[in-house]
């Protein structure tokens, strides 16, 4: 007999998708993911010596307000996760279950390796960002930005402690406000093709880490636990977060190159941190029509392992091993970027992006990356 466990969710209003949980930086990209390129008209849009160039959504620190003036960003956005890597090989459920060699050591008992036991099938994450940047000067802006999260995964879990009997499928969510981040934004240099931006805040620990989640495990019992670290909206700790972008732009072409990181200053109260994320851009745009463009962009990231465990997050899953999170990702994002001008809304830009991974280094056996889709809204006033 198989069993399906779905908890009851708090469902979100209009058409909100649901989003994972990885994105430590989906805050902070609030602020400033899509291009300035908008009416010369337009209230707030900022005329140096160099034009503001198409900038990809996602990517921070590129534009920014003049003096005086407020961008606000609204960016909803979808990430799916499916199947299981281990390091870079595919493993299927049932061989996640039965390989000797696969095996957690944050069972029941730290320490002692038992067979993994429950098998996620999907992880789908479902966000809204939002941002408020506001120039402070003519080269420095100051950003406060946080997202709210709708996390959901589907776990197939397997009966006893060996062999590849389907017990059932649990399913369970967790939402609310993730961290919120506060930025400061300089331009460092600037000349008519190219622009240097350096940035530095921190995140500060708004989202949850004690979020619990219901289901069932390889016995069939039914119960209500600590939701795994996946499933957790925010840190927990507050965090560095710098980064450094050059953009340049000549004509209808532009480009540029993006550094940035978020590392935990300290332990959180439950006994862990989440590992270093390390995120490295290159893009190049083309401007088709004023306020009209496409941009490709390339992301890199390294990430580490959670440090220490939280004690009320244990079981036969990969989702609770905290050495079982991050790894190496290379992904390619092309993206479409539209001023509102076109729709009698100068001080406006809509874009959109597709995020498609494509290659993934797993650090142990976890869920892999499937594909994203990103969109955004920025109004200046």
């Amino acid at each position: 007999m198989s069993i399906r466990w779905k908890a009851r969710r708090r469902k979100l209003p209009g058409a909100l998708a649901v989003m994972a949980g990885l994105l430590v930086a989906s805050g902070a990209q609030a602020a400033d993911q899509s291009s300035d390129k908008s009416d010369p008209a337009a209230p707030g849009v900022s005329t140096p010596d160099r034009p503001n160039a198409p900038t990809p959504l996602g990517i921070y620190g590129v534009n920014q307000p003049k003096q005086g003036v407020f961008s606000l960003s609204i960016n909803p956005g979808y990430f799916a996760l499916s199947g299981s890597l281990i390091g870079t090989q595919s493993m299927s459920p049932v061989q996640a279950v039965t390989d000797p060699s696969v095996k957690t050591t944050f069972g029941p008992i730290v320490g002692k390796p038992v067979q993994v036991r429950n098998v996620p099938a999907t992880v789908n994450i479902g966000f809204v960002g939002f941002g408020l940047t506001y120039g402070l000067t003519k080269d420095f802006a100051v950003t406060v930005a946080s997202a709210y999260l709708d996390k959901n995964q589907d776990v197939n879990v397997y009966k006893g402690m060996s062999g590849s009997t389907l017990l059932g499928q649990s399913d369970a969510g967790t939402q609310g406000i993730s961290d919120t981040a506060l930025v400061g934004l300089y331009r460092l240099y600037h000349d008519s093709m190219n622009q240097i931006n350096v940035f530095f805040g921190f995140f500060l620990p708004t989202g949850s880490t004690t979020e619990n989640e219901g289901g069932f495990n390889n016995s069939g019992k039914y119960g209500t636990k600590r939701a795994v670290y996946t499933l957790q909206l925010g840190t927990g700790t507050v965090d560095a977060l710098p980064g450094i972008t050059y953009s340049g732009v000549l004509g209808k072409w532009s480009w540029g190159l993006a550094f940035r990181g978020r590392y935990a200053l300290d332990t959180n109260a439950q006994g862990y941190r989440w590992g270093a994320y390390s995120e490295f851009d290159g893009w190049g745009g083309y401007t088709w029509l004023p306020g009209l463009s496409t941009t490709l962009r390339v992301m890199g990231q390294v990430i580490g392992h959670i440090d220490g465990y939280d004690p009320q997050i244990l079981g036969y899953g990969p989702c609770s091993n905290p050495l079982w999170f991050g790894g190496d990702f290379v992904d390619i994002l092309p993206g479409l970027s539209i001023s509102g001008r076109y729709f009698d809304m100068p001080a406006a830009t809509a874009s959109v992006a597709f995020d498609v991974p494509v290659y993934q280094n797993l650090n142990g056996l976890h869920t892999a990356r499937n594909y994203g889709v990103l969109t955004g809204l920025k109004f200046k006033f």
